[in-house]
């Protein structure tokens, strides 16, 4: 049986709550056997169901370590990392080598992801089973590193949903006036531009929105030069949407 039928197995044990010695027995050594050659999503995902279900096997924790540590550990994505570690330490793994390994692994990710799967990985922390908080604060410090550079729509065009993006900041107490000088500035640009897959161009709600909070967060109170760019935004919108 495959990696993915065998830990469906054991999650159908848990729900029937029975665990027949000799089958139980079967699917884990069939488990050691396969760990050298399972995905990362299958690793995760049998460790996840491991700690689940409180079935700490030091062996088969060993095997699972060496195996991500030594063949997969390139092919790990940061998510992967949040529920490896959470679930390897819900199960009392402490392998100092595995962990430094995974460490490294980790900060990594972190520095090569665009900024877009950054904040993807931010937003799906909530919805695992299992995690590691110093990985969490690791890439909400990576989020807050990367949006402190964000000084012009240049910057902005990087997401796929600015005024989402924008949001979610507030939403989350890190938005500021620096960030929203940004969105001034984007939405100046993004006014132009006709509404396709491959541009955006903000709603008539989304660009009061961004007035909204610019005003909110002082921008062109003392700055002349963002209180222009707002303003020729609004009526570029507005002369747009006489004309069509």
């Amino acid at each position: 049986m495959s990696p993915r039928t065998l830990i469906d197995t054991l999650c159908l044990f848990e729900v029937l709550n029975i665990r027949p010695k000799a089958l139980y027995v079967d699917v884990m050594h069939q488990l050691v056997r396969q760990v050298t050659a399972m995905y990362p999503d299958e690793l995760t995902a049998l460790l996840v169901t491991m700690a689940r279900i409180g079935l700490s096997s030091p062996a088969m924790l060993d095997r699972i370590a060496a195996a991500i540590q030594h063949s997969q550990l390139q092919n790990i994505r940061y998510l992967h990392g949040c529920e490896l570690a959470g679930a390897m330490a819900a199960l009392g793994y402490d392998n100092s080598p595995f962990f430094t390994a995974l460490d490294n692994r980790m900060e990594m990710c972190a520095e090569m992801m665009p900024v877009e799967e950054v904040w993807d990985t931010v937003k799906y922390l909530p919805s695992l089973q299992y995690s590691w908080k110093p990985y969490e604060r690791a890439i909400w410090e990576e989020l807050t590193r990367r949006t402190n550079k964000f000084y012009n729509e240049l910057h902005v065009d990087e997401m796929s949903d600015p005024v989402g993006f924008m949001q979610f900041l507030r939403l989350h107490k890190r938005l500021d006036k620096r960030f929203m000088s940004a969105m001034a500035a984007w939405a100046r640009v993004a006014v132009y531009r006709p509404t396709s897959r491959t541009s955006r161009r903000p709603t008539a709600r989304e660009l009061a929105l961004i007035v909204d909070y610019c005003q909110e967060y002082g921008v062109g109170t003392d700055d002349t030069d963002n209180k222009h760019v707002l303003h020729k935004a609004v009526r570029t919108f507005v002369a747009n949407r006489k004309l069509n």
